[in-house]
């Protein structure tokens, strides 16, 4: 589950306004509390906090988990008292980065080591860091967007690393900030992987799903595909997601935001489609399309275009 498939630079105007929604225990009676979770006009986001529901914003974020964790991470950052800075997923979630929400743990960094009273659903990290990796966004104490980057490319599975930096690199984060993080991180864990990561992210790419599907085409079997190639057709000028213009072979990833309606009814979304398709095809070119569901088998996809590969070729030879 990913957070919405939002251009990174609106999903600050996507968020609703979680602080004014939300309601601690320490401020509210039991007896209120306990009335607004029969009436379902209060949800609870974690221990000791809740959030008000409100029908105008609830379709804000049409992600429920990344509406969740927002929602705790402004809880935690009421609750907390001692220093601490959101980090790795959650501050990506912050500064607007696309997101694969795997659990219920909101990820900070503190200073100093927890007690045996933990809390267990706080996932804290306690590396250096460097003021200058401190920061503040939204109103929230939060890792800067490159020391984030950095984060997330250490820890996270690749196919989720590379669209959180993928849309870091559409929010225009600073290159030069996240090389001297790296650097300084040599020999570190995860670092290695992180090398692979960044050196394979694009701005280009837009929406997670992309992303995603491009890390997979890295494959060392697959031939190179570029992200937003232009294909001239009878029908117009048309950018396909993924492409490789030597063989003529297109992959399209069909994300459900694009059947939403957000972006007009669906019939016309998938006559346009269609449109396109036979438009590219009547020029030559091989379209394989792929959805969530498909990209969750990373050697199926891989499967389908060694297959698509193998056509163009054959047509090439004959």
């Amino acid at each position: 589950m990913t957070t919405p498939h939002l251009d990174p630079r609106q999903a600050a105007t996507a968020e609703p306004d979680t602080e004014h929604t939300l309601i601690l225990a320490r401020d509210s009676s039991p007896s209120e509390l306990r009335a607004g979770l029969r009436s379902r006009t209060l949800e609870r986001v974690r221990r000791g906090a809740y959030r008000r529901i409100d029908d105008e914003t609830e379709g804000m974020l049409s992600d429920e988990r990344a509406r969740r964790a927002t929602a705790r991470i402004h809880a935690i950052e009421a609750q907390l008292t001692t220093p601490h800075w959101f980090s790795h997923e959650s501050a990506a979630l912050i500064w607007g980065c696309w997101v694969r929400l795997r659990d219920e743990e909101t990820h900070l960094i503190q200073d100093h080591h927890p007690g045996s009273g933990r809390d267990r659903a706080l996932a804290r990290h306690n590396p250096a860091l460097p003021m200058r990796d401190r920061t503040e966004h939204g109103g929230l104490p939060v890792t800067s967007l490159a020391r984030t980057v950095v984060d997330v490319a250490c820890q996270a599975p690749g196919g989720d690393a590379i669209m959180v930096v993928d849309s870091a690199l559409r929010l225009g984060v600073d290159r030069g900030q996240i090389a001297r993080i790296v650097r300084s991180r040599a020999g570190h864990r995860g670092i290695a992987r992180a090398r692979l990561v960044l050196a394979a992210a694009d701005a280009r790419s837009e929406s997670p799903g992309e992303s995603t599907l491009r890390w997979i085409t890295l494959d060392p079997t697959l031939p190179r595909f570029v992200p937003q190639v232009e294909v001239v057709t009878r029908a117009g000028l048309f950018r396909v997601d993924l492409g490789n213009p030597k063989l003529k072979i297109a992959l399209e990833f069909d994300g459900a935001i694009k059947y939403s309606g957000r972006f007009g009814p669906a019939t016309r979304v998938l006559e346009e489609q269609a449109r396109r398709q036979a438009a590219l095809e009547a020029e030559g070119w091989i379209v394989v399309r792929f959805t969530w569901e498909d990209l969750a088998d990373p050697g199926a996809v891989v499967a389908r275009i060694q297959r698509a590969v193998a056509a163009a070729s054959r047509r090439a030879s004959a």
